[in-house]
């Protein structure tokens, strides 16, 4: 089963822990996750640095309306279960 985990950020955070958690008793090749924040957030580069397929598309300067085709392309490409 392919899970897709979609946050609003991935630095420090009691969801955000207990996501980084969560992903790593279920292994890399179980789980993607998209955050909504950047890539300097602490749990992006942790997951990343575990083998799982992260993407950070969050941008205050970017209009909803990109974020959420980013968002609808990104979920047609990790094709979830």
């Amino acid at each position: 089963m392919r899970v897709l985990h979609i946050i609003t950020s991935l630095d420090v955070g009691g969801a955000e822990g207990a996501l980084y958690r969560l992903c790593m008793h279920s292994g890399p090749s179980n789980n993607t996750i998209i955050s909504f924040g950047t890539e300097r957030d602490k749990y992006y580069n942790l997951l990343k640095k575990n083998g799982f397929e992260v993407f950070a598309i969050g941008n205050s300067k970017i209009s909803v309306f990109k974020i959420i085709h980013k968002l609808s392309k990104l979920i047609k490409k990790t094709q979830p279960t």
